[in-house]
């Protein structure tokens, strides 16, 4: 409960930390804040708002909202998507205006000799990205749906029993045959200009 309370807050300080590793995150190890970075600029907002619209999406799961925790799907699928992009923020290679020499992050720790996996692993680490923000959508958009269903089914049948709607044969009793001292009167109402219909 506790790793599931923990990342039910965390999801929302990773929309604005981990867009900001992805841009800014391979300077951090002396590699080239380049020309990647003009495109970034423009993709890393939209992760950003992507990622919030994950966490309301979770957080609008009464049941998220009661307990501050999200189940352990969400820490499966949106935690991988962290993962990913994690990844992307270290495999991405870039290089500065005039410079032949491109790196990364990864680069900087494993030799520059590496800068061709490192843009490999850099393609794949978006692929995934992309993938599983894909897959965050469906799982938490999928868990609301079906807590928001049984939430209305259960009142639903809340409100049929205190009505007392529900008879013993389980078919509402306003379809059941009349019973007391009143079942089987008529009430007849005739137009005011029709003649007064005769007494039986």
């Amino acid at each position: 409960m506790t790793a599931r309370r923990a990342f039910f807050h965390w999801q929302f300080v990773a929309a604005v930390l981990l867009p900001l590793w992805v841009l800014f995150g391979r300077g951090l190890f002396g590699a080239a804040v380049g020309w990647q970075f003009l495109l970034l600029i423009v993709l890393m907002p939209l992760l950003s708002l992507a990622m919030f619209a994950v966490g309301g999406i979770t957080a609008a799961r009464k049941g998220v909202r009661q307990a501050r925790a999200v189940s352990w799907l969400d820490v499966a699928v949106i935690g991988s998507w962290h993962l990913a992009i994690l990844a992307l923020g270290f495999f991405v290679v870039d290089s500065n205006a005039g410079a032949d020499v491109r790196s990364s992050a990864f680069t900087r720790v494993a030799g520059q000799e590496t800068a061709a996996l490192s843009e490999a692993l850099a393609n794949v680490s978006g692929a995934l990205v992309v993938m599983l923000a894909i897959a965050a959508f469906w799982a938490a958009g999928r868990q609301l749906v079906r807590e928001t269903r049984a939430r209305v089914k259960s009142a639903i049948q809340t409100i049929e029993r205190e009505a007392g709607w529900v008879n013993p044969e389980g078919l509402p009793s306003r379809l059941a045959a009349p019973q007391g001292p009143a079942a089987g009167r008529v009430i007849r109402i005739d137009p005011p200009d029709a003649p007064p219909a005769p007494r039986p």
